[in-house]
C-alpha cells in the first residue's frame, strides 16, 4: 500500500475534516502563496485533535508504514504536504522549505517526520541534520525515533552525532530506527568516552549504551 492511500484511508475516516484539508488545497493555485499555505498548515489544528491515533485506526495497515506516536494532527499535516507535493511537482521543495521558515514547534515535528514520505526526500537532508541539532526535545525526538530519514540518508558523521545526542538528552534510543544496522567504530568510540565522562561524574549510564558498543565492537572486527 502506498502512503498517499495509506494516508488518505486514514484521513478520510472524518469526511467533514478531510474535506476541509482538500477544500483549502483545491483554493490554492498560487506556489508563491506563502501565506495561504502557511496558514492552511497550521490551522488545521482548528480541526484535527492533537491525540495520538488509536490501534483500531491502524490495526487495518501495513505495520512497514511507520507513524508509530503518530497524532490524528501530525497525520493530517503530513497528508496535506505529501497532497502539495502531488498538486506542485515542480515546486514543492520550494513551499515545504517556506514553510519550514515559519513553522511553530508542533508544525516542524509534522514536517520532521513526513520527510520519508516525501518525493526525493534526500533534498531535505539539511532540513533533517538542522533537526538534529534543536536544541527542543520534542523537534530532534521527530527525526530521530520512530523515523526512516535518518538510516537512509544521513552519512556517517551525522548519523553518530544523533545517536550521541539521544543518549545524552535521554531519549527512548530503542525507537531509533536502524540502531544496530548502521553500528560502527567510530560511533564505539564516542560512546565509550561519552559513557566515563557521565561515570566519572557519578550519573547513570544507559544500558542500552553498552548493548550499542557492543555491536559496534562487532563491526570493528
Amino acid at each position: 500500500m502506498s502512503i498517499q492511500i495509506f494516508l488518505k484511508s486514514i484521513a478520510q475516516q472524518d469526511q467533514g475534516k478531510f474535506d476541509v484539508v482538500n477544500k483549502n488545497l483545491f483554493n490554492i493555485k498560487d506556489f508563491n502563496d506563502h501565506t495561504s499555505f502557511a496558514l492552511i498548515f497550521n490551522n488545521l489544528s482548528e480541526t484535527y485533535d492533537n491525540c495520538l491515533l488509536s490501534k483500531t485506526e491502524l490495526k487495518n495497515f501495513s505495520s512497514d508504514l511507520i507513524i508509530k506516536g503518530w497524532t490524528e494532527l501530525e497525520l493530517a499535516r503530513v497528508y496535506l504536504l505529501v497532497q502539495i507535493s502531488k498538486k506542485f511537482e515542480q515546486k514543492y521543495e520550494h513551499i515545504i522549505e517556506e514553510l519550514f521558515k515559519t513553522a511553530g514547534i508542533s508544525e516542524l515535528i509534522a514536517l520532521y517526520k513526513s520527510l520519508p514520505f516525501l518525493p526525493e526526500p534526500k533534498k531535505f537532508l539539511f532540513r533533517a541534520q538542522e533537526g538534529t541539532r534543536s536544541n527542543i526535545n520534542l523537534v530532534f525526538n521527530a527525526i530521530a525515533l520512530n523515523n526512516t530519514y535518518p538510516m537512509n540518508f544521513f552519512d556517517e558523521r551525522s548519523w553518530n552525532h544523533l545517536i550521541l545526542k539521544a543518549f545524552f538528552i535521554d531519549s527512548d534510543v530503542s525507537q531509533i530506527i536502524g540502531i544496530e544496522k548502521r553500528a560502527n567504530p567510530t560511533l564505539m568510540t564516542m560512546l565509550t568516552d561519552f559513557a566515563h565522562e557521565r561515570v566519572s561524574s557519578g550519573r547513570v549510564v544507559n544500558p542500552e549504551l553498552w548493548k550499542l558498543v557492543n555491536l559496534c565492537q562487532d563491526e570493528r572486527f
